[in-house]
């Protein structure tokens, strides 16, 4: 995860200073994650260190620079970046160029999360980009390549060891809207569309996850009736 440069070395020094030192009482600290949760550290208190403002901007600027996986990176400029917008931050503009550059939101490029399922043109467009046509030897490669990389860092099919799986009819349901209106759909991907819902936030309606998504809930209809 860490890469033990001088980057490295800096950082754990701020921190095991501020392990066992008294500060005076009207100093301003934060308590800030040695390793951060979100790559995967605890509440513990070995893993808590009492800095000050100064120091917790700084350590998280160290974050960046001595870890490895890009991932882990980039989830630390992200931090930065919030960590920047606090009114009580002043930081000059070259910090905050590449804060803007490296800060990417984690669900970029995914359709589908935060934002309405494709409109007609934009499908008809993706779809006809490589229709009718080979793609490019360097294409196939690279493809493979990436499966192959996923492959050796342990990545596994969902449908891992199962053969024949045959999809079921879909299942009809019934939305009803937040004024309590009822609309009886097919399936439900057909409801999200036509009401311009997220499919995977009514998916979870749907399984029970959550009670509703902006107010719309679901009615499932038996296929039979």
């Amino acid at each position: 995860m860490f890469t033990t440069n001088k980057y490295y070395y800096t950082y754990f020094k701020i921190i095991n200073r501020a392990k066992t030192r008294a500060l005076p009482n009207n100093t301003k600290t934060e308590i800030h994650h040695i390793l951060p949760r979100s790559l995967g550290g605890s509440d513990n208190e070995d893993n808590l260190a009492k800095l000050t403002l100064k120091e917790h901007w700084v350590c998280h600027r160290l974050l960046v620079k001595f870890l490895i996986d890009p991932i882990h990176i980039r989830k630390m400029y992200n931090a930065l970046f919030m960590m920047a917008v606090k009114d009580y931050r002043k930081i000059n503009g070259r910090i905050y160029q590449s804060l803007k550059e490296n800060a990417v939101p984690w669900n970029k490029g995914l359709t589908g999360l935060y934002q309405p399922p494709l409109n007609d043109a934009a499908k008809a467009k993706l779809s006809s980009l490589w229709k009718g046509k080979n793609r490019p030897k360097e294409h196939k490669d690279a493809m493979k390549a990436g499966w192959q990389r996923a492959k050796e860092n342990g990545y596994q099919p969902w449908n891992k060891g199962t053969k024949g799986i045959i999809k079921g009819p879909c299942q009809p349901v019934v939305l009803i809207s937040p004024d309590g209106k009822e609309y009886e759909y097919k399936s439900l991907k057909a409801a999200c569309q036509d009401q311009n819902l997220i499919y995977t936030k009514m998916s979870s309606v749907k399984s029970g996850k959550a009670n509703h998504y902006k107010g719309w809930t679901i009615r499932k209809v038996s296929i039979s009736s």
